[in-house]
């Protein structure tokens, strides 16, 4: 094999090899896009956590204040 034959391989291979990269990098994008919109949702559903304690614990006040039985748990 001469020199000018792996210049040809090399550059049949960067060819096919180019249409792959493409899709890599679009692939890449939309996990990137997903992983940011999993960090949106983590945060929202922290917050929702948050304020469902709030209310629990201001109903557990007030079924204490009116001498109800506790329905949370």
């Amino acid at each position: 094999m001469t020199n000018k034959d792996l210049k040809q391989i090399r550059g049949i291979i960067q060819e096919e090899l180019e249409p792959i990269k493409d899709t890599l990098e679009d692939h890449t994008k939309k996990l990137d896009g997903l992983s940011d919109q999993l960090v949106d949702v983590s945060v929202d559903v922290t917050e929702i956590k948050d304020a469902l304690k709030s209310h629990d614990t201001r109903i557990s006040a007030v079924e204490n204040k009116l001498d109800l039985p506790t329905t949370i748990r």
